[in-house]
């Protein structure tokens, strides 16, 4: 007959293997790897420039991007339908927390606009990625939710700068590129699912081909029949007379 087993020494075991906490430390100057790295691939010029600023965010990030980071999961976003009046008036409640950990990430330190353009902490040129993905590394290490806005404005930025017209910059990149709060256009992804993305296996999918005169169908056959069938108007999109292919998907 089996014998009962004590759980108390496994109780002192799994709480003796937490992590410590992070309060009082600097993910930056405690990271002897990290700074190692950013000697090797950093220009030192730019380096000694920026390591005061490094040292602040990675004081912050083990400290109050920390600490504010836990209040703002516990606080989500809150979308309002109208106003007090009962008026249509959509609006979204951020928790104080949580602009505190914008205001750090967009207003004080620009990491959004740190690769796209002078100014930002005082450098006159624009920062190289690798300067960017440094203050992205110790900034996630509390708060690697706010990475997803910071770094979506900075793909926006990219995408609108290189392929969007003149119209289309002269009309964004200005406010996307502020560091001031009040101003600044954030990216943004937009979701058809809690998970982040479709369910490709209950897709509807319909393919379009544009000709002289229009040739489409649609399948409502199996996503591998609808692949299939995308591959072959793939391969006549190449050939003359048809001038693009449009891909559409709605899912039940």
């Amino acid at each position: 007959m089996s014998q009962p087993i004590s759980l108390d020494g496994a109780r002192g075991a799994s709480a003796s293997a937490i992590a410590p906490d992070t309060e009082g430390m600097n993910f930056f100057t405690d990271d002897r790897g990290f700074r190692d790295l950013l000697e090797a691939y950093l220009d030192p010029r730019l380096l000694r420039y920026l390591s005061p600023y490094l040292d602040r965010m990675g004081r912050l990030a083990a400290n109050d991007l920390d600490q504010w980071a836990r209040l703002a999961d516990r606080h989500p976003p809150r979308l309002h339908s109208r106003d007090r009046f009962g008026n249509d008036h959509q609006w979204i409640e951020y928790h104080p927390a949580y602009q505190e950990l914008t205001k750090v990430a967009f207003g004080d330190f620009g990491m959004h606009a740190m690769s796209h353009r002078g100014g930002v902490l005082g450098w006159p040129r624009p920062l190289p990625m690798v300067a960017k993905h440094a203050f992205t590394f110790l900034f996630n290490q509390a708060e690697f939710g706010l990475g997803c806005p910071i770094n979506v404005s900075d793909s926006a930025i990219h995408l609108i700068r290189r392929y969007g017209t003149e119209q289309l910059k002269k009309r964004l990149l200005e406010r996307m590129l502020t560091q001031d709060m009040r101003r600044l256009w954030q990216g943004a992804q937009f979701m058809t699912e809690k998970e982040g993305g479709s369910d490709c296996s209950s897709c509807l999918a319909s393919w379009m081909a544009r000709r002289t005169t229009t040739a489409s169908f649609a399948s409502r056959t199996s996503s591998a029949r609808a692949r299939w069938r995308a591959g072959r108007l793939f391969s006549r999109a190449r050939s003359p007379g048809i001038s693009d292919l449009s891909i559409a998907d709605s899912c039940r």
